[in-house]
């Protein structure tokens, strides 16, 4: 149908029926319609032309023939539209919105359409009709390209269900007992699927059969939790696993979701696991599928993605992935040995890592897979390490002591940063106290700062003498640990102390027997007279930190603040927010320092702040929060070289 000839087709007039019709009782009839033949050559054309009872005009006018169709809009404005009437016209009322205009015009549609329906049931039918063979045929372009890109996919390892449940699932292991004296306890094992007995003698007190406590099974000496029969009736445990696939152009990762129930058949789990996306590698590019419901059909098959599923970080089948990997560019990525020493990681993730920073390939082969596991992102700088530097020690920002601790430890991303933060105060953890910290999940920089008067001993020691009470009222404070919460306490009583001028040498300034009573009564007296206290206390580190820090060079200069109303005029002027409290308040307390770059000429016109912190650069900005100048940073490396310090700007940081 060509759409100038359409045109030329006259309009049909006004129908005399419409009076009558717009007469009866039918509130919510709004169109009537009429219809026509046109022959064009030896194509049919059924025309119909729909009026509005309002305006009594016609409004828009459908052409069908018996392949597609087309609407004239008339009103009010000229325009063409493939929109169907079920768009056009209210869908659920259709046929009480609109009527023909007589019998001839329902019984010429209905011949048309060779339909038992009424008139306009039939246009929605062949209008349905044709738009989901359309749809169909885009579906099945679409659906052609995702089924010939699935065709390599082999089948599964023989071994695969085992591997799911000894090393997906290897969390997924439990002793079901019943005590049947106070000294003999029986069980079942789904581990090892054995019948299993606990005897506690004299010499075996230390047997912790309870409830939700870890344990050993005898027999297979394997990991397992207890569960007391009769108190778990459901469990449900689930777990990502991953396998690769060799294809012609690359490889493939396929992701599978894996589920184990217990019911009070224990010894009968039902294990069950499914197949929800396939990432396809093709020279440096990945396209991802998923299992899912194809667009706004009802049929499940692969699709391309779009997100439903979280299943990056899984479990990886080891068995095949290094003859997967060994004609790619990740022949030498470690994914193999990473695999191997994790219970899971983001595989996709660490691929991008490794590809564009080669650091990752070294901290593997270290042996930090926990921390590799743990702190894979997109990021350049991840948890305190920098993956641009030159060496491993320059990469993590540690000493050769700190990177054996780490090794020893397996440590993760928080074990660097406890060893970082408590060697900036120049304070060596013992491995039983690094993880007793981290066990306890205390705030770094809290510890660190508690670790410039206390030692690591005598801090445990002090917290274990107050654990009751934080026990106790744990839920007045936060939501983290007990013992996080009291050296977050501890540290703010500490600082304020220093405030203060107390002997910070002192056992009874530094253990107080009731800390939360101490720590109010300090934080009383800093308040009564906090101006005086900051304004002394960054006072009396100006002449140590000009000595120190003092720097000229090429018309510029750098120097500390002498009193705090200094950074406040400071930030005013420069339109940052280091003139804020907090700043103050951790320059007073010796946390992080703040220096003022000058131009020579104008030695007391602010230009250029820098936090320093640790012995690092953490930010350094001027006016209206700018970034550095070069001039600002060849100045700030000159410094850097003189003091010995490093550049660690953090851009998510800002004044």
């Amino acid at each position: 149908m060509k759409k100038k000839k359409l045109m030329l087709i006259e309009i049909e007039k006004i129908p005399e029926e419409i009076d009558t019709l717009q007469s009866k009782e039918v509130n919510s009839l709004e169109y009537v319609y009429l219809s026509k033949l046109y022959n064009e050559g030896n194509e049919q054309i059924l025309i119909v032309t729909f009026y509005s009872l309002e305006e009594k005009n016609a409004v828009f006018r459908v052409f069908f023939n018996h392949k597609t169709f087309i609407t004239e809009f008339l009103l009010p404005e000229h325009r063409w539209s493939e929109s169907t009437l079920n768009t056009l016209i209210d869908c659920w009322h259709g046929s009480d919105v609109a009527i023909p205009t007589n019998q001839h015009t329902e019984k010429q549609i209905r011949k048309f359409f060779s339909s038992t329906d009424n008139s306009y049931e039939a246009m929605q039918k062949f209008q349905r009709d044709l738009r989901k063979a359309q749809m169909d045929r885009r579906h099945k372009r679409e659906t052609d390209v995702i089924d010939e890109k699935m065709k390599p996919v082999g089948s599964l390892p023989k071994n695969f269900e085992t591997w799911l449940n000894e090393v997906a699932l290897n969390f997924s292991r439990y002793i079901y007992y019943k005590r049947k004296t106070n000294r003999i306890i029986k069980g079942y094992c789904t581990s090892c699927s054995g019948q299993v007995e606990f005897i506690i003698t004299k010499e075996t007190p230390q047997l912790n059969v309870r409830h939700n406590q870890p344990g050993k099974c005898p027999t297979c000496n394997k990991k397992v939790t207890f569960k007391a029969v009769g108190r778990t009736t459901r469990q449900y445990d689930t777990a990502t696993a991953a396998y690769m696939q060799k294809t012609d152009t690359g490889f493939l990762i396929r992701y599978f979701s894996v589920q184990k129930k217990y019911h009070e058949h224990y010894w009968k789990p039902e294990f069950s696991f499914s197949e929800l996306v396939r990432a396809f590698y093709d020279n440096n590019s990945v396209v991802r599928y998923e299992y899912t419901y194809f667009r706004n059909t009802h049929k499940i098959r692969w699709c391309y993605a779009n997100n439903i599923y979280n299943l990056d970080v899984a479990c990886l089948y080891t068995r095949n992935i290094q003859q997967v990997l060994a004609d790619t560019d990740l022949k030498y990525s470690c994914i193999y040995e990473l695999a191997k020493n994790t219970d899971k990681f983001n595989i996709n993730r660490y691929i991008y890592a490794y590809r564009y920073y080669p650091a990752y390939e070294y901290l593997v082969k270290l042996r930090l897979y926990r921390l590799v596991a743990g702190n894979t992102s997109y990021s350049s700088n991840s948890n305190g390490y920098s993956l641009n530097g030159n060496g491993i020690q320059q990469v993590l920002g540690i000493n050769r002591l700190q990177l054996k601790q780490m090794q020893r430890l397996n440590g993760s991303g928080n074990h660097l940063s406890l060893i970082k933060n408590a060697g900036d105060v120049g304070v060596s953890l013992k491995d039983a106290h690094l993880e007793l910290f981290m066990k306890w999940r205390i705030n770094h920089y809290r510890l660190a700062s508690v670790l410039r008067y206390v030692t690591p001993k005598k801090i445990i020691k002090y917290i274990n003498q107050n654990m009751a009470y934080w026990e106790k009222n744990k839920d007045k404070y936060s939501f983290q640990s007990p013992a996080s919460d009291f050296v977050d306490h501890w540290d703010d009583y500490l600082q304020n102390c220093v405030l203060l001028g107390y002997d910070m040498k002192s056992s009874f300034i530094l253990f107080p027997r009731d800390l939360k009573l101490r720590h109010d009564e300090v934080m009383n007296l800093v308040k009564a007279e906090k101006k005086e206290l900051l304004d002394n206390a960054i006072s009396s580190l100006f002449e140590p930190l000009y000595t120190h820090f003092y720097f000229a060079w090429r018309g510029m200069l750098i120097r500390p603040p002498t009193s705090a109303d200094e950074i406040i005029t400071e930030g005013h002027k420069l339109h940052h927010c280091v003139g804020t409290g907090s700043y103050i308040e951790n320059m007073a307390k010796d946390r992080c320092y703040i220096f003022f770059i000058r131009n020579a000429k104008h030695p007391d016109k602010p230009f250029f702040t820098v936090a320093f912190q640790n012995g690092r650069v953490l930010q350094c900005r001027g006016k209206l929060n700018c970034a550095m100048t070069n001039e600002v940073k060849s100045f700030i490396k000159k410094w850097q070289k003189k003091i010995g310090g490093t550049a660690h700007e953090k851009q998510e940081l800002f004044f």
